[in-house]
């Protein structure tokens, strides 16, 4: 397999170098933007001036949906059920998505180097740059990828709610870290992109490895 996994993943180089570049120069074309940086900062302000105690207290239990500590329980929780199902090829695209988008993440943060929002507009405080974020990419990958890997076992009105409730949570994981003042929303669209992109590049890679040990595992 190990075999097999390389050359799935060398085929793959050049789309995930393309996707990193682009998502970098649309970080560069964000920042140097006026009319971007008034949106978003008319956005981050708005929501500032909506914050209340019990919505500030349910925001924050949405962003720990895409904190590290809950990505990490809910991943390692899902590579153990697919394991023991033997699903071993939704347990490498789930695996590959949650590393691929940490990775670019970190890339593109250092490359594009962008401010967070103003201290006074935000309800906590997050160290590092803005572009993309974080929060909004990851879990974008990983809920987006747990959603896909559930629909193909279900029929009918269920696949409509899953697909439903996993849009839903990516959306609010976003949503909050642009209420926290943690993000533009920019950083936030971005990140859903981001997690997005890799999430399908993961599945594809998934898909490519081939091994004759594993004829006998379900996919």
């Amino acid at each position: 397999m190990r075999h097999a996994f390389r050359r799935a993943r060398f085929r793959q180089i050049p789309s995930v170098c393309a996707m990193l570049t682009l998502i970098a120069a649309l970080g560069v074309a964000v920042t140097q933007s006026a009319l971007v940086a008034r949106m978003d900062l008319g956005v981050v302000g708005a929501a500032h001036a909506s914050a209340s105690d019990p919505l500030t207290k349910g925001m924050l239990a949405v962003t720990s949906l895409g904190g590290t500590q809950m990505i990490v329980l809910v991943t390692a929780a899902a590579l153990t059920v697919l394991a023991v199902r033997r699903r071993w090829r939704g347990a490498l695209a789930l695996l590959l998505a949650v590393s691929m988008t940490e990775l670019a993440v970190t890339l593109v943060k250092e490359f594009v180097s962008r401010p967070r929002p103003p201290a006074d507009d935000a309800v906590v405080h997050a160290a590092g740059f803005s572009f993309p974020s974080g929060h909004a990419a990851v879990s974008a990958a990983v809920y987006a990828t747990l959603a896909f890997l559930l629909v193909r076992a279900l029929h009918g009105r269920a696949r409509i709610a899953v697909i439903a409730s996993g849009a839903l949570l990516v959306l609010a994981v976003g949503a909050s870290r642009i209420y926290l003042g943690a993000h533009y929303l920019t950083d936030v669209a971005a990140g859903w992109l981001t997690g997005g992109v890799f999430a399908i590049v993961a599945w594809a890679l998934a898909l490519r490895v081939q091994s004759p040990r594993l004829r006998t595992l379900r996919d």
